[in-house]
């Protein structure tokens, strides 16, 4: 019987892997460095206070075993996250590790997981932040209202971008917008986060009849605290600003007889407040009138609420506007100065060591599987010859 003979050649190109590991013991070096440095920074504290060992026995309340979960969790999630930011820019000109190192720095800073902060992040260079800088920027403003208005990064950031963008407003305008926002939220019945999910919904109507931010909030937040919910008092401005914009004309014939400006144009030059008073003044509040130029329920409610006791509402809070710089700092300071705001940040300091750890296997790992992934066929041909070979020399010569 003739003798076959099978040669199977494998080769294996191991830079991938050399390269990897160089990564991981550079890496490795960094943590080492830091490690030092934070045990000098402890070794300084216990030699000052004796509050460290109390430090630490509170350690256990808050978790560490869980910390650490978390921080391996999301070390394996960050490198997704940052990597699907970088399907948003040019990443030949957009600073990519300037934005990492950021959005870490502010995971920490304001107790939040890098993940969550890269999520922030993806939806304001979705929102058209061109540069790290500007990212940067919106991501600091959108956590601290996150932070004092008691919600998500991610809730805030969508509402300060939907707001910038229907304004034209540049990033540097951000805390300007926030403080609007706490404004309205201290003198309303609603929230922050219900502000900043729903206020895109009627920013780029208002923007366009000229209505400002400030006043977009305080009507908003006047109707809310007549016992009108966020999302429907929305709605109401925005049907009250729509009616306006585009008159009907049994609405045009009735402001033509009450001698008013009933069109953007009136709307542009009084603001909304002074255009509400108009109307009650020169219609007395009647309902019938009212009725005739605005149309449908949904923008003649909020239209009868605002010519009464909303509207000095609303005039009220655009008074406090007139001192609100300040106002998302405020909220801010008092929020950070909480047990579980500084539990927080220490936990993201936790996982920002992680995320370095996991970095460090990562780069040892990832070309290893990369070359099985891309070589898998030939190393099961081999196996299979291989396990063939022995099963021979077991079985006995027939």
């Amino acid at each position: 019987m003739a003798q076959q003979e099978s040669t199977l050649r494998v080769g294996v190109d191991s830079k991938p892997m050399v390269d990897g590991a160089r990564k991981g013991q550079k890496a490795l070096d960094g943590l080492g460095g830091k490690a030092k440095t934070l045990g000098t920074t402890f070794n300084r504290l216990n030699d000052k206070t004796n509050l460290l060992r109390k430090a630490f026995v509170g350690l256990a309340a808050i978790g560490i075993g869980k910390i650490f979960t978390d921080a391996v969790r999301a070390a394996a999630n960050f490198e997704t996250k940052m990597s699907e930011i970088s399907t948003l820019v040019d990443t030949a000109v957009f600073k990519m590790n300037e934005l990492e190192a950021a959005i870490q720095r502010q995971a920490a800073a304001f107790g939040s997981t890098a993940v969550q902060q890269g999520a922030a992040a993806y939806q304001i260079i979705s929102a058209g932040a061109g540069t790290a800088a500007d990212a940067i920027n919106l991501m600091t403003a959108s956590n601290k209202l996150a932070v004092g208005g008691v919600t998500d990064v991610a809730t805030a950031a969508d509402g300060l971008t939907s707001l910038l963008n229907a304004y034209g407003l540049a990033a540097g305008e951000a805390t300007n917008v926030s403080d609007a926002l706490f404004i309205g939220m201290r003198a309303g019945k609603t929230t922050i986060g219900e502000l900043s999910s729903s206020l895109g919904k009627v920013a780029p109507l208002a923007a366009q009849a000229g209505v400002g931010v400030d006043e977009l909030v305080a009507s908003v937040a006047a109707l809310t605290k007549g016992g009108i919910s966020t999302r429907e008092a929305v709605t109401g401005v925005r049907a009250i600003m729509a009616a306006v914009v585009k008159p009907t004309k049994e609405a045009s014939d009735m402001a033509k007889e009450l001698g008013i400006e009933f069109n953007s144009a009136a709307l542009e030059t009084q603001g909304l407040g002074g255009f509400m008073e108009e109307l009650v003044a020169k219609t007395g509040g009647n309902t019938d009138m009212m009725a005739q130029l605005f149309g449908g329920v949904e923008a003649l409610i909020p239209a009868l609420a605002l010519a009464g006791q909303a509207g000095a509402d609303m005039s009220s809070i655009m008074a406090d506007m007139s001192t609100k710089g300040g106002a998302t700092q405020d909220a801010f300071d008092k929020m950070s100065n909480t047990f579980n705001f500084q539990a927080a940040s220490l936990r993201a300091n936790l996982m920002n060591v992680m995320i370095e750890l996991g970095q460090v296997i990562t780069a040892i790992l990832t070309p290893a599987i990369k070359f099985l992934n891309e070589n898998f066929e030939a190393i099961t041909r081999f196996v299979t010859v291989a396990a063939a070979g022995f099963t021979a020399l077991l079985i006995p010569a027939m």
